[in-house]
């Protein structure tokens, strides 16, 4: 498949809002970068590493808008809580 970013949802805290989401791809990216770094167990990779974003992008969407994907199906009382979700994007699957 060409084009096709892999992604996935998650459910933050409530205190999470739109002003949350690059703080929290910034965090999010520097984790991963510093688990591949760690997982390589390789220094040459750190240029590479350090110029690459894993997280692709971080969007917020209300539980709501997302009740009609497939296999993602919330109930009438969580709905009413308007929880928020988060799509995050990643640049590769593995």
């Amino acid at each position: 498949m060409h084009g096709y970013l892999p992604h996935f949802y998650a459910r933050p805290s409530n205190a999470f809002t739109k002003e949350d989401v690059p703080h929290f791809k910034d965090i999010l990216n520097s984790s991963i970068k510093r688990e591949i770094l760690r997982s390589m167990n390789a220094i040459f990779f750190h240029d590479f590493v350090s110029n690459f974003e894993p997280v692709v992008s971080v969007e917020l969407f209300k539980a709501s808008e997302l009740n009609n994907i497939y296999d993602f199906h919330l109930t009438s009382d969580v709905i009413q809580r308007e929880p928020v979700i988060l799509k995050i994007t990643c640049a590769f699957s593995q």
